[in-house]
């Protein structure tokens, strides 16, 4: 009997990357700072590769590394990660002094974009999982990891709703295989996922806020999706890296937990200061 290595590498990465996290994601603190610290260098590292593609020689490890910093010093406090923030955006303008001249603010603008789309939507992620009322106890990681599975459950949704019926393109330009009818599924099924979680967290959030966030992944999240595969057409490519296999690259599968990180920041500081 010959065994699928498609099938089997996927199942790998399945074994190894769900528990990455989810145990991390409930546990919170450190653990799961340091998980969005790492997710932050992989697609920031691959955010430069794509600019690399395109022939902007920026500095990938160094920008990649900055990105991690700026997620773990959320930890401490954000004023820290502001400062951080600006000093690396300087040393991005002082070293673009000594490239070639065609490239001097491509480089600056790429560096210094890589660093706020991912880095910095990402550390609001993790300001939410610190700082928020739903911290209590171990009710934050389980709602925060409910929201990474309505992300892939919105994604499984559209891909599965599209290939079915998708009869009218989304975005052609840009996705010429997303069409609209894979968009309304997508967002069937996260909000479909959201009423599920009404019931499973039910006197514990609320339900309003739930079914907010249902709503932004389904219009935020896939907007990520349409983000990053705008970045992979300009640059020519299929997938933002190798690093999952068939899975393609961190970008790849963290596109609309990076676009929908602010959105849920806003939504959860908002319910908190009005005592929703």
């Amino acid at each position: 009997m010959i065994i699928d290595q498609v099938l089997l590498r996927r199942i790998g990465v399945a074994v190894w990357g769900i528990p990455l996290i989810l145990i991390p994601t409930v546990l919170g603190g450190w653990w799961f700072v340091f998980l969005i610290a790492l997710i932050a260098f992989l697609a920031t590292y691959e955010y430069m590769n794509l600019l690399r593609i395109l022939g902007v020689h920026v500095f990938r490890t160094i920008t990649a590394t900055f990105a991690a910093v700026l997620v773990v010093s959320v930890k401490f406090s954000p004023m820290i990660t502001l400062q951080i923030f600006i000093f690396a955006s300087i040393l991005f303008f002082m070293v673009s002094l000594k490239g070639a001249k065609s490239q001097q603010t491509l480089h600056v603008v790429g560096s210094i974009s890589g660093l706020l789309y991912i880095s910095g939507f990402l550390s609001l992620l993790a300001l939410v999982r610190i700082y928020f009322k739903i911290q209590e106890g171990y009710l934050a990681g389980w709602f925060l990891l409910s929201f990474i599975v309505m992300i892939w459950i919105c994604d499984t949704a559209a891909y599965l709703g599209g290939k079915t019926y998708g009869k009218h393109l989304l975005a052609p330009t840009i996705s010429p295989k997303k069409t609209v009818e894979g968009a309304i599924f997508g967002m069937l099924g996260a909000l479909l996922c959201g009423v599920v979680l009404v019931f499973l967290f039910k006197n514990q959030l609320n339900e309003w806020y739930i079914l907010l966030c249902s709503f932004i992944v389904g219009t935020i999240g896939q907007g990520g999706d349409l983000v990053e595969s705008l970045f992979k057409r300009n640059a020519g490519v299929k997938d933002s890296g190798e690093m999952l296999f068939e899975h393609g690259g961190i970008l790849d599968r963290f596109d609309s937990l990076i676009m929908t990180s602010p959105a849920i920041f806003l939504l959860s500081y908002w319910f908190q200061l009005l005592n929703l």
